[in-house]
């Protein structure tokens, strides 16, 4: 039986990655819902500094294809189909992004010629699309204040699709995996925009200057969770 492990509320099995507990302070999570622009201006206006490495006071970490669309310093990439970070790292050289060491995670070890640097065997993300994969992460690696960019988990689509081109993230089944999370994390995760910000809060000065918030108990997600296949597979 594999061994089970919690950190920072966040349950899991195997072997801990050795990133996890290693950091404090805030974190940006992008994603690619149609409203993360709109977030992201928000979030600047707020005085964070994720560039500098000497000096940053938040560090980013991008869902799926928001790891190439995010040019800027980005520290951690994130996706529940294992195979995309290492050919969103590949892609960020050829455009001209940021280039400094990111580290990437997912739920499995990818098909070569992918790589993947931590492997994370959590059930608390797996039923919530790869953005709630991403919480869990972020809290496990010791994060005290998570904020979401384009994760508004409604049909209003994605930034990169047509205006009419709706996504299925405003279903039940997501409000109620979501709400369940919200039970354990919503002192330490808030939301710029959407049904996320309803349900988790929203972002503020006074959310921010608070301290390191207690969890609510071991948060053990869907127990029947299922984890998406990848849309691309790299042979």
């Amino acid at each position: 039986m594999a061994e089970a492990w919690e950190i920072n509320g966040i349950e899991g099995r195997g072997k801990p990655p050795s990133l996890a507990g290693s950091y404090t302070g805030n974190l940006l999570i992008v994603s690619t819902g149609w409203s993360v622009w709109d977030d992201i201006a928000i979030f600047h206006t707020l005085g964070f500094d994720t560039e500098d490495d000497a000096t940053a006071n938040c560090h980013v970490m991008a869902v799926n294809g928001m790891s190439l669309y995010w040019r800027g310093r980005l520290h951690h990439a994130v996706s529940l189909h294992p195979e995309e970070p290492w050919l969103w790292m590949q892609l960020r050289r050829a455009y001209s992004c940021r280039m400094a060491h990111t580290y990437t995670h997912s739920q499995r070890e990818p098909k070569p010629p992918a790589s993947i640097d931590f492997t994370w065997e959590i059930a608390s993300g797996a039923g919530g699309t790869s953005s709630l994969f991403a919480v869990s992460i972020a809290l496990a690696l010791g994060y005290d204040h998570v904020m979401l960019a384009g994760v508004p988990l409604d049909n209003g689509g994605y930034c990169y699709a047509p205006p009419n081109d709706q996504s299925q993230f405003g279903s039940r089944t997501q409000e109620l995996t979501w709400k369940e999370a919200a039970r354990h994390i919503s002192g330490r995760v808030r939301s710029f925009s959407g049904n996320s910000q309803r349900w988790l809060g929203d972002v503020t000065p006074e959310w921010l200057a608070t301290g390191k918030q207690k969890e609510a108990g071991p948060w053990k997600g869907a127990r029947n969770a299922r984890v998406h296949k990848p849309f691309l597979e790299v042979k």
